[in-house]
């Protein structure tokens, strides 16, 4: 299912659901364009949908943030099937928890939303358990062991940017 959304203009607020009419009003995209990102998309999501499916992972949703370039091209803005943009599902267990009525096991960012509290900063335990999650939850879905990179932040930035600048 596509449902196309646009940011919302206040801070933390949430995107707001539109129509592709609405898209191509707007100026936002044509139509042709509209049907190569859903074509596009629809592929990206059913190629990862069919790797983590052997994985016992269920995708019940995901969303892509995409822009334009002054130019025009369509180009992604934001991380693509991840646990921030994404659900993700353990399939072993989904049938019985939501007959239960409980929450599916999920690797997504979820988790850290029901152990924070609203408007604080998390405690150092609840920064714990995410990174926890996070590294668990990359070891399920890659499957392969983290190892994490020990350069320091602002070096891994400028390395990675350099090297996406190369291959542009």
């Amino acid at each position: 299912m596509d449902t196309p959304s646009t940011k919302a203009s206040g801070e933390g607020e949430h995107d707001i659901s539109v129509s592709p009419g609405y898209l191509y009003q707007q100026g936002i995209v044509l139509p042709y364009e509209y049907g190569k990102i859903a074509y596009m998309t629809g592929a990206a999501y059913l190629h990862v949908q069919n790797l983590f499916e052997k994985k016992g992972i269920i995708i019940p949703d995901t969303k892509f943030e995409l822009g334009k370039t002054k130019q025009g091209t369509i180009i992604t803005i934001d991380e693509v099937l991840t646990p921030d943009s994404s659900r993700f599902w353990e399939a072993k267990d989904y049938k019985k928890k939501m007959a239960d009525n409980e929450a599916p096991t999920s690797y997504s960012k979820q988790f850290g939303r029901n152990i924070g509290t609203p408007g604080q900063p998390y405690t150092e335990d609840e920064r714990f358990l995410i990174g926890c999650r996070y590294i668990e939850t990359y070891q399920k879905l890659m499957g392969k062991r983290f190892i994490p990179d020990k350069r320091p932040p602002l070096q891994r930035i400028i390395d990675d940017v350099r090297q996406s600048l190369a291959q542009v």
